[in-house]
């Protein structure tokens, strides 16, 4: 548990080698507690599945979606299966109402894949970067996949890597699911740390009935985020 805030500070979360887990609680403990929280978040220089790779292969591929998502396939390791699913929140899930849950897509598809197959939702929404690098073409990719398979889902493009973009995804999904249809609903891990970051804060403000981290088996070192880029608060 935190201990009580200083007077006059702040709490600081630097989520360089913290997990989605760690920044989840940390954030929002924080928050709850001094109603303010200062994030530092580093950049990779690389990250995996590299774009000029997932670029190859789209390019290769025959001109329908699970071709083209069945040709990343081979570049996708770092994350090794099978996927396990914590909970972050004490179980608020009514079984008479409907399920929904928010995530977010991402190249690497698979942990938002494997908690559409291990959960049950009456609805899904998908949080997907709009940008036009080749991983972002590849989580957008993925979506519209996961979206064909689900019998009722719908996808968001938002700007990647602005938390506040996800905030405002966040907050208008559930007013439209859980303050007007009266749903469960339930938020996925799946996407990067700066949407964790926002998921967070969102959960100050919003009643999620879970909130879920998916936690490979282990991890390929050899295929995981490498160097340093920009410092961002």
């Amino acid at each position: 548990r935190l201990l009580p805030a200083p007077r006059d500070g702040v709490g600081v979360v630097d989520t360089t080698g913290l997990s989605k887990t760690w920044i989840y609680r940390a954030i929002r403990e924080l928050l709850n507690r001094d109603g303010r929280v200062l994030v530092l978040y580093t950049e990779a220089d690389r990250y995996y599945p590299l774009n000029e790779d997932v670029a190859a292969r789209l390019a290769a591929a025959a001109d329908d979606d699970y071709s083209r998502l069945q040709a990343c396939q081979d570049i996708l390791t770092g994350e090794r299966q099978p996927y396990h699913f914590v909970a972050l929140h004490p179980s608020e899930v009514d079984d008479g109402r409907r399920r929904v849950l928010l995530a977010s897509g991402a190249a690497k598809h698979e942990r938002l894949f494997s908690l559409l197959e291990e959960r049950d939702y009456d609805h899904v929404e998908i949080l997907v970067p709009s940008g036009d690098t080749p991983r972002s073409q590849l989580a957008r990719l993925a979506a519209h996949v996961a979206a064909r398979d689900f019998h009722s889902c719908r996808i968001h493009q938002i700007a990647g890597g602005i938390p506040n973009e996800v905030l405002s995804a966040a907050k208008d999904c559930f007013e439209e699911f859980y303050a007007l249809a009266n749903s469960n609903f339930e938020v996925g891990l799946t996407g990067s740390k700066l949407d964790a970051v926002a998921f967070a804060a969102a959960s100050t403000a919003l009643k999620f009935s879970q909130v879920w981290y998916v936690k490979p088996d282990g991890y390929d070192i050899d295929r995981f985020t490498t160097g340093v880029g920009v410092t961002r608060l």
